[in-house]
């Protein structure tokens, strides 16, 4: 809290006077359920709530605060994701226009060639005729034959070199419209992935404010980060209803943004080892399983499930060190990736550090079973 809210907290709590008539009491307890509405509504009217108030303790003040911080920097950070978006999308329209320059120029050097090389092949005829004259002219000509044959190898060169710059010239235009076409396709993905993201923010914001969701833009792809500890019990692979929840208000969202993308939900685990007795091997069967259920509730929802895989990783993908309980907590964790669709190449596919995944396909998942007494998470 700053100073000057400590301030105003110490005198509005001086200032309050005390409820000992029961009517009195009953006001107050209505409106801090009106507070706690409003905090609801618009994190941002939190503090004129809980300062108007007059049951309010500075302990709920301050979380108040702490969660009105919270959320103004997560849209900050969107608001940043944003931004760079946009210098990248400028920065390539640039890159565009002067490579368009470049076509421009080269192309206009071509046509200059070209016409030098006509017109060198017109010498070459020219020079030729001169030639067949002076050998009908007899020996006395035989020097003069020996220079303009001279001249025409000259020319002849010339017109080979020019042919040869201009083949060269049509490689570098073919190779500029080559990256002109990359580009201009990679703004569009640019543009389309900035807009999925901002919808995907504004249908889900109220799960990014309540901090179970997290929405991330990383080489092309769409993020959706779900902690796993509002969808799984410990060594669990049956949803909590929670996260049931959470997870239909993500579906829906992707299913009106998905487009033309492919959907891989990946499960995440730390480094513990499962428990023994459990139902499962070891930690990346139980991340392909959760996945596999994830999948399942997502289908079920409205996903495409022509477009949805699971992918276990188990703990081979940390985000954080194991070393401590923070980082363990955020290792376990399922990620919903949207990725642009590719070509089919008939190559297997391969995960981010280009190893081949643990991938199935959407399908039912098995029947929960209940945690192990062990389990490593």
């Amino acid at each position: 809290m700053t100073p000057d809210l400590v301030e105003r907290w110490e005198a509005t709590r001086s200032a309050r006077p005390r409820l000992s008539d029961p009517a009195q009491a009953a006001g107050a307890c209505q409106a801090r359920a009106i507070c706690y509405e409003i905090a609801m509504r618009s994190p941002t009217l939190l503090a004129v709530a809980l300062l108007t108030a007059s049951c309010v303790t500075k302990t709920r003040y301050d979380d108040a605060i702490d969660t009105l911080i919270t959320v103004r920097d997560e849209r900050d950070l969107a608001l940043t994701d944003a931004a760079a978006l946009d210098e990248t999308v400028a920065a390539m329209n640039d890159e565009l226009v002067n490579l368009s320059g470049q076509h421009d120029r080269l192309s206009e050097l071509l046509s200059t060639l070209e016409r030098r090389n006509a017109d060198l092949i017109s010498d070459l005829d020219v020079l030729s005729e001169r030639l067949a004259k002076m050998r009908a002219a007899g020996r006395a000509d035989q020097l003069r034959k020996a220079e303009l044959k001279t001249l025409i190898d000259r020319l002849q060169a010339r017109s080979n070199a020019a042919d040869e710059e201009a083949e060269r010239v049509r490689e570098r235009l073919s190779t500029l419209e080559t990256e002109a076409n990359r580009l201009t396709e990679e703004n569009a993905r640019l543009s389309r992935l900035r807009v999925t993201h901002d919808a995907l923010i504004a249908d889900l914001q109220g799960e990014i404010t309540a901090g179970r969701i997290t929405i991330t833009e990383l080489s092309g792809k769409l993020v959706v980060n779900v902690s796993n500890e509002i969808l799984f019990d410990s060594g669990s692979i049956e949803l909590r209803e929670d996260g049931r929840a959470s997870l239909t208000r993500v579906a829906s969202a992707l299913a009106a943004h998905q487009g033309k993308r492919e959907i891989r939900v990946e499960g995440h685990t730390d480094d513990v080892p499962v428990r023994s007795g459990a139902t499962f091997a070891d930690n990346w069967a139980l991340s392909a399983l959760r996945a596999a259920t994830v999948v399942s509730v997502l289908v079920k929802e409205g996903v495409d499930p022509l477009q949805i895989a699971a992918v276990g990783f188990g703990p081979h993908h940390p985000a954080a060190s194991n070393e401590t309980a923070e980082g363990r907590r955020a290792n376990r964790r399922t990620e919903i990736v949207l990725i642009p669709q590719l070509p089919v190449t008939g190559e297997r596919n391969l995960d981010a550090a280009g190893a081949p995944a643990a991938e199935s396909p959407a399908a039912k998942p098995p029947a929960a079973a209940p945690p192990a007494t062990g389990s490593g998470e």
